[in-house]
């Protein structure tokens, strides 16, 4: 008698389902007796394992709760020739992830025990990081407004009897900057400037003709003065819009300066001369203040109000469902020379993938949901087939089904011919293989005996009306049957 253990996978998903299938199998003709089997199932976080549906035997069953769980098997023998398989299952979570080890034995009272072992781990998929942001940077933005006077203001003085300068000034300064505010003053100034009047000398003072000379100097001055202030606000999006306001205020004052210088007339006596001095000033000054407020609300560090180029922020690709049976593999039982196919339901992230193996050997070409057998013969009895069910999210492996293939009856040893006294019993046999349990019914002439249904009759004593009878038996199972070939009873 032996036992095998075999785990679902090597590895699976978390979230996917695990499972561990044990066979013990009695090759022998007799009966195992005294079977006590021993399977403490491994105890994991959120493991509840249970007999897989599919299970056919009744005497396999689950006992005590999560952590403290064993498999047992109730009946306390087990048939020559025979086998038995437990699958059983349990689901997995995030909180599952280990190796899960599995060792089953078993006892008996004929002397047999044996011992089995394997695992299967659950697996935690690897966490995906998150993208990191770009840092928003920080802008700096410097303005410098420089004011440009340009113009000088050139006053003109004119002069009737009394001189009467006038000077026009329009300065015109321009503050410049990186962000520049435009401000446009005007001044126009007139400066007047007193009349003196001169004295003239006594009577009969000549008349003199004026030669008046005027020179005026302007000296403007201006003065521009910007603040800029800035407020960063960060929004990727948006450039910094500075909003500037100017001021700019001139005065001006002209002074001129006349000299004048009178010449006799010829026919008039000498008197004394006169002189008569006249000096106006005129002096233009200008003065411009120009005051500058931007605003603005950048974003990116960068020279003069750059737009930042916002970092993308790249998209998850979905996490593919891993393949879960719903369906597991059924066992099979056909006649030798028959086929038989196994099949099996999976969902998860398409497209699946299937490789059907035969005691865990793939089998070349079997890639479908679904597998048929070539013609079965007596060797492929009790193989165990799977299927490994993959996609790009994992893998999970099926239950075993175990194919069983019904040998019919083959008659190795005919029944002989008898002779016997008149009065005395005889005794005929019949030796048979094929897959059990293999029934018997003999016959005398062709016709059933009541109650002749073993592997060997003995008549009644005989009389000799027996003399000459012929005798056979039908051996039958669930393959078939076959008739043996005829004895001949001879009575002396």
């Amino acid at each position: 008698m032996t036992i095998a253990k075999t785990a679902d996978a090597v590895s699976v998903s978390a979230g996917s389902q695990i499972g561990f299938t044990v066979t013990l199998s009695n090759s022998s003709a007799g009966a195992a007796t005294g079977l006590s089997v021993t399977d403490t199932l491994p105890g994991g976080t959120e493991l509840n394992w249970t007999i897989d549906a599919g299970n056919t035997d009744p005497g396999w069953s689950v006992s005590g709760s999560p952590p403290n769980q064993s498999l047992v098997y109730s009946p306390t023998t087990l048939a020559g020739n025979t086998s038995t398989t437990a699958h059983v299952v349990s689901d997995t979570t995030s909180n599952s992830c280990a190796t899960y080890n599995n060792t089953a034995s078993f006892t008996t009272d004929n002397g047999g025990s044996g011992e089995a072992s394997d695992s299967e781990t659950v697996i935690c998929p690897t966490p995906t990081p998150t993208p990191e942001e770009s840092p928003t940077p920080t802008p700096t933005a410097t303005f410098t407004p420089t004011p440009t006077p340009e113009e000088s203001p050139t006053p003109t003085p004119t002069f009737t009897p009394a001189p009467s300068p006038t000077a026009t000034d329009t300065p015109t300064p321009t503050p410049s900057a990186t962000e520049t505010p435009t401000p446009t003053p005007t001044d126009t100034s007139t400066a007047t400037p007193e009349t003196p009047t001169p004295v003239p000398s006594p009577a009969d003072t000549p008349t003199p003709e004026e030669s008046p000379t005027a020179t005026a100097t302007a000296t403007p001055t201006a003065t521009a003065t910007a603040t800029a202030t800035f407020t960063p606000t960060p929004t990727p999006e948006e450039s910094p819009t500075p909003t500037a306001t100017a001021t700019f205020t001139p005065t001006a004052t002209a002074i001129a300066t006349a000299t004048f210088t009178p010449t006799p007339t010829p026919e008039e006596s000498p008197t004394p001369t006169a002189t008569a001095t006249f000096t106006p000033t005129a002096t233009a000054t200008a003065t411009a203040t120009a005051t500058a407020t931007a605003t603005a609300t950048p974003t990116a560090t960068a020279p003069a109000s750059p737009t930042p180029t916002p970092t993308p922020t790249p998209t998850p690709s979905a996490t593919p469902k891993p393949p879960r049976i719903t369906t597991q593999p059924a066992n099979k039982t056909v006649n030798v020379g028959q086929t038989a196919t196994f099949s099996v339901t999976a969902t998860g992230t398409a497209p699946l993938h299937y490789q059907w193996r035969k005691n865990g050997v793939n089998i070349s070409g079997a890639t479908n949901s679904s597998y048929t057998t070539p013609a079965t013969v007596a060797a492929d009895n009790g193989s165990l087939f799977s299927v490994v069910v993959s996609n790009s999210g994992g893998s999970v492996t099926s239950n075993n089904a175990t194919l069983t293939v019904r040998i019919p009856p083959i008659i190795t040893t005919q029944p002989a011919n008898k002779t016997v006294n008149a009065g005395q019993t005889a005794k005929f046999s019949v030796t048979a293989t094929g897959t059990t349990p293999l029934q018997y019914q003999w016959m005398k002439n062709g016709v059933n005996i009541t109650g002749a249904t073993k592997a060997s009759y003995t008549t009644p004593p005989t009389t000799a009306a027996d003399n000459g009878s012929l005798f056979a038996v039908i051996v039958s199972n669930a393959a078939g049957s076959v008739t043996s070939n005829n004895a001949i009873l001879t009575v002396r």
